[in-house]
């Protein structure tokens, strides 16, 4: 089985794969990894991370997002403004999720929290991004 079978095989069966620095992530969406997809996984490690590190696309940023509610033109945003680096990337992304639930937590009035996260969120990515390896 190719990479990109085993991408899409791990994603049907409900696990997302993600680049964090020199490991793969790998977070199933209800339950528990089967020992039969951690075994698929290890046997594969690097063309893996390799894969998922070389393109991503908005449904990825999305699942790496969780907590958001980030939908595709936010994810298309995002990833315009992203770093080529993937570690930076990574970072990136880590602390885009924290502004975003910080801003949406203190936001008082509840349907304003998505907007109040999103906006704090995409506001603190354009300005992190000026004069650096974004985009």
């Amino acid at each position: 089985m190719d990479v990109t079978s085993i991408v899409y095989k791990l994603r049907a069966e409900g696990v997302r794969l993600f680049p964090r620095g020199d490991k793969l992530l790998a977070v199933p969406q209800g339950n528990a990894i089967t020992d039969e997809q951690r075994a698929l996984i290890k046997a594969n490690r690097e063309t893996l991370l390799a894969e998922v590190s070389k393109t991503w696309q908005p449904a990825q940023v999305i699942d790496f997002l969780t907590g958001c509610e980030i939908v595709p033109e936010d994810a298309r945003f995002i990833l315009d403004h992203l770093p080529t680096d993937r570690r930076a990337r990574i970072a990136t992304l880590n602390n885009y999720r924290a502004v975003w639930i910080d801003a949406s937590t203190n936001e008082p009035v509840p349907h304003k929290k998505e907007n109040a996260g999103r906006l704090a969120a995409n506001t603190w990515l354009r300005t992190v991004c000026r004069g650096s390896d974004c985009g």
